[in-house]
């Protein structure tokens, strides 16, 4: 044997071997000096191990299939949710786009935005600028949202990937657990990419606020387990730094975001080392999980601050709002009858499900709800699969705040869209185990979920089309709702399908025969059909309950106008104008009751001020054909021949849109009256030829005639037109005779500019100048009492109304 000390190899020590000879029967301690300046996963967990450092087996990552699985998960994304570029706009994005179109028109939008999202930092302030962007970018092309929409959700799964996928591959090289990082990963990100209930947030370009709050929220996540996994000083603070950038995104986002500080301390304690003592770890990690320990426990109190997004009292289809108790039972409630029932069995997914309300905490469901809540957050305190609770954690917390603050919408699906992530990751765990004992049929089951549940998110993303095909959906799975009743009475109206949306309306009243909402939906229906006598009734009744207070005299304008819009096609102008007028002192601008008091004065032959009604009306809404025979009737009663021309440019508009008899004869007087008697001749020509005579054509091709010089003809067709009707002459009070006088009379070849429709303009005819208006004047009119009196001022000559103000509804 060797003696102690001699060289086993029998060579001499400075030889090449020697010092292997020596590495091998001698062991090199550590330098106890330079631990402290060590990364954590690098220092000695207790004493004993100070001779001994423990590093973590490295493996190498497979690049080719990392990034193969990532790219399979982004694919699942745009493969479920690609049908959704066809899809129109639902729900609330109408609204929110057409408020946004009005507020960009101000020079002053994106400076008054900022400030109110600075001043109110959980009033998705973010989420409302990216509707701006795409409004400004795309132009009501719903395509492209919905392309926005499937990038975020896309980039959010592959978060969720890294996520993952870190935790996976340093549990496995810690000996925490023997999982495929790349199976768990995939499982985790292709189930939630793929995961119908996603839809509500994916498929509504308006539920674009949960994939904001997500995304950064995951983003957040992968910068705090950088940054605190990292070995070099400078990688922390670029990470942490990342980390506030993104939670403050985040909060101009949605509210959710004001649990990240939980998360990313919770994340810090589940990376801890389990065989690390507390003491030590404290001492390394005591002053960075301090601060984001504060900000867990101040963050929540921004609610007190901001509060929720703003809404209306009544949510969009006009249901009451739930008082307090009655809304946190219903949360309790509805994750079990809705939100859980859909994450393992997806199918019945509704914007109405059934078996959601809840009065008050007695009922059973609500308690079971609850009882589910208190179990996930004593179960964080378990680690026996530390991706589990983390998942279990983003599920609680994705709960929040929406679950504590009143809100007064109480259920959609896209509130659940974070804290089905975390279920997702949950299920990524438990089949990575199952991977581990047979990977065959783990991987064949992860597939077939995929594959069904893309299936069903096809299909769901279908009945995302538009409202007509969401809310006819929402009956199937829920015929008793009045909620989906009354909506889908509303997109019929939408659609013109006024017969229909009568029968919703009815079923409505019938399941709630006191619900004010219905009431009013059904008379909207009515006066949409055309049954404005029928619609009569239901409106006097919801008038005589509406509260008179203050606060209701905007709800009481409005009903007053569709009184009035009533009472216009009945013929009743008195009581109509009474309306109208009253109605305007709360919407001076509104285009209906321009319409209305225009037309009122029509009737009493009050042409100037009919005229100046009507026309700042169309200008306020040129799409809206109602306002063309009036304001071409008023311009060319009154005899200013500075309005002719905006009379003729209407009355054209009116004749090519519909060429039947009264528009035909409206649009040759005006011709006549502008000094074109051939085109008038021309236009007339159907109605002479026709065998039925007509008085007033054959006296305004008389004057035509006249006017051409035709003087034998103009005799012969007045004689005609006198003998069919005496008092025809009064009936067609042609006012220029001989045509208009001016420099720019158009000669024979003339055609009129026909203004176009859905643009902020009413184009008169060519080579000629804008009407000349009135000045102000103050008009009492006659047989109107004393409440109805109105002033109603014209602008200077050339100048636009200032008409700007709410839009009338779609009668």
């Amino acid at each position: 044997m060797d003696k102690a000390g001699e060289n086993p190899t029998g060579k001499n020590p400075s030889d090449g071997g020697s010092s292997k000879g020596r590495s091998s029967s001698k062991k090199k301690l550590p330098d106890l000096a330079k631990l402290g300046k060590a990364r954590p996963t690098k220092i000695p967990r207790n004493v004993k191990e100070a001779a001994e450092v423990v590093v973590l087996t490295k493996k190498k990552v497979h690049w080719k299939l990392f990034f193969g699985l990532a790219g399979a998960c982004i694919f699942l994304c745009f493969a479920a949710y690609g049908i959704t570029v066809w899809n129109g706009l639902a729900l609330a994005d109408s609204g929110q786009f057409q408020a946004l179109q009005q507020g960009l028109q101000s020079q002053d939008f994106w400076l008054d935005h900022w400030s109110d999202a600075v001043a109110r930092p959980l009033s998705e302030g973010w989420t409302r600028a990216t509707f701006a962007w795409d409004l400004t970018s795309f132009n009501w092309n719903p395509g492209w949202s919905h392309l926005v929409n499937i990038c975020l959700h896309a980039f959010t799964c592959l978060y969720i990937y890294l996520l993952t996928f870190r935790l996976s591959w340093r549990f496995t090289n810690e000996g925490r657990w023997q999982l495929n990082p790349y199976f768990v990963a995939a499982a985790a990100a292709g189930l939630f990419a793929v995961h119908p209930l996603a839809s509500g947030a994916v498929a509504y370009i308006s539920g674009r606020s949960a994939l904001l709050v997500s995304l950064n929220y995951f983003l957040v996540l992968n910068c705090f387990l950088l940054g605190y996994l990292s070995e070099g000083l400078p990688i922390a603070i670029s990470c942490y730094l990342a980390c506030f950038i993104f939670i403050a995104i985040a909060l101009f986002c949605g509210p959710q975001a004001v649990t990240l500080p939980i998360a990313m301390f919770a994340l810090g304690l589940l990376v801890k080392p389990t065989d690390e003592p507390w003491k030590i770890w404290m001492r390394q990690r005591g002053i960075e999980m301090a601060l984001f320990l504060i900000m867990a426990v101040a963050m929540p109190f921004a609610l007190l601050l901001s509060g929720l997004p703003g809404h209306d009292a009544r949510n969009a289809v006009g249901i009451p709002s739930l008082s307090p108790v009655s809304y946190w039972a219903t949360q309790f409630k509805s994750l079990i009858s809705y939100y859980l029932r859909c994450a393992f069995v997806p199918f019945g997914l509704s914007v109405a499900p059934p078996y959601t309300v809840a009065h008050d905490f007695s009922d059973p469901l609500a308690i079971v709800g609850g009882l589910v809540v208190a179990a996930s957050a004593a179960l964080l305190f378990v680690r026996q699969n530390a991706l589990s609770v983390l998942g279990l954690l983003i599920f609680v917390l994705g709960l929040f705040p929406n679950l504590v603050v009143v809100h007064p919408d109480y259920i959609s699906d896209d509130r659940f869209y974070l804290s089905l992530a975390g279920l997702c990751i949950i299920a990524a765990s438990y089949l990575g185990k199952y991977f581990q004992s047979n990977q065959k049929q783990a991987t064949t089951v992860c597939a077939a979920l995929i594959v069904v549940l893309g299936a069903s998110t096809v299909w769901r993303c279908h009945e995302w089309k538009d409202d007509l095909t969401l809310w006819q959906q929402a009956i199937a799975v829920n015929p008793n709702s009045v909620e989906a009743h009354l909506s889908y009475a509303q997109a019929l109206s939408a659609h013109k399908r006024y017969d229909q949306a009568k029968n919703e309306a009815k079923k409505a009243l019938q399941l709630s025969p006191s619900d004010r909402f219905a009431t009013l939906v059904l008379a909207r229906a009515l006066v949409g059909a055309k049954n404005y006598a029928e619609a009569i009734d239901p409106l006097q009744r919801i008038m005589a309950t509406t509260d008179q207070s203050p606060k209701s005299q905007q709800e009481i304008a409005e009903l007053k106008k569709d009184l009035a819009y009533c009472y216009m096609h009945m013929n009743r102008s008195a009581d109509a104008l009474r309306l109208a007028q009253e109605a305007q002192r709360i919407h001076p601008n509104d285009p209906t009751l321009h319409l209305i008091v225009g037309k009122s004065f029509l009737d009493k032959k009050g042409y100037m001020v009919a005229f100046m009604q009507l026309q700042a009306g169309l200008e306020d809404d040129p799409s809206n054909k109602e306002f063309l025979v009036p304001v071409a009737e008023a311009a060319f009663g009154s005899g200013q021949p500075q309005w002719l021309r905006y009379g003729l440019g209407a009355a054209a508009r009116a004749y090519f849109d519909d060429k039947s008899r009264n528009n035909t004869l409206l649009y040759a007087r005006g011709l006549v009256e502008l000094g074109v008697p051939k085109e008038a001749l021309k236009a007339l020509e159907p109605l002479l030829k026709s065998e039925k005579p007509d008085a007033e054509a054959d006296y305004i091709a008389s004057v035509a005639q006249e006017n051409a010089g035709n003087a034998k003809e103009a005799a012969t067709l007045k004689a005609t037109a006198l003998k069919l009707d005496p008092n025809v002459g009064n009936k067609v009070p042609i006012k220029n005779r001989k045509g208009a006088k001016s420099a720019n009379t158009p000669g024979a070849s003339f055609r009129p500019t026909i203004a176009p429709t859905g643009i902020k303009q009413t184009n008169p005819p060519a080579n000629s100048a804008k009407p000349t208006k009135a000045p102000s004047v103050e008009v009492k009119p006659t047989n109107a009492p004393a409440a109805g009196t109105t002033q109603v001022n014209a602008p200077a000559d050339g100048a636009k109304p200032a008409t700007k103000g709410t839009t009338a509804p779609a009668h």
